[in-house]
């Protein structure tokens, strides 16, 4: 299989798990092993799409966002390649978001570590909670 049909069935298959999740993490199990994507081809994949699409959302959303230290930036980024750039949405659940927002636009910075620890009341007593908390403390540590 080629490398360009390779990547458009792998764009392919992260619509379907973002639109199915359940069926897709049913899919994934049953092609471990099965199906092989080169390291060499993922990082290329990353680097050429992943990376300008989220650096474009963390600018768009995030004023200030390019002034920022390298660190800040990469608890940022990580922060949109997970939650998306849910800066403006309403409701409690976006709550941190919209205050990260808020304290960057002000020029806060030291604000927006406790902000990234807040969010993990949001996955309280969920399975995700471990890993969603550990990685928001990451981010915060930055």
């Amino acid at each position: 299989m080629g490398g360009t049909d390779l990547r458009r069935r792998a764009g392919r298959a992260v619509v379907l798990r973002r639109r199915h999740r359940a069926r897709a993490r049913d899919l994934t199990r049953q092609l471990h092993g099965v199906v092989d994507i080169p390291w060499d081809l993922a990082l290329e994949v990353h680097a050429a799409c992943d990376l300008p699409r989220y650096t474009t959302m963390c600018r768009a959303h995030l004023p200030g966002y390019d002034a920022l230290s390298p660190y800040c930036k990469g608890a940022l980024f990580s922060l949109v390649l997970n939650r998306g750039a849910s800066f403006d949405k309403q409701g409690p659940r976006y709550a941190e978001m919209r205050d990260i927002k808020a304290a960057i636009k002000r020029g806060d910075l030291a604000r927006v570590p406790a902000l990234l620890r807040s969010m993990k009341r949001i996955w309280k007593g969920t399975p995700d909670e471990k890993g969603l908390s550990a990685r928001r403390e990451k981010e915060a540590q930055r």
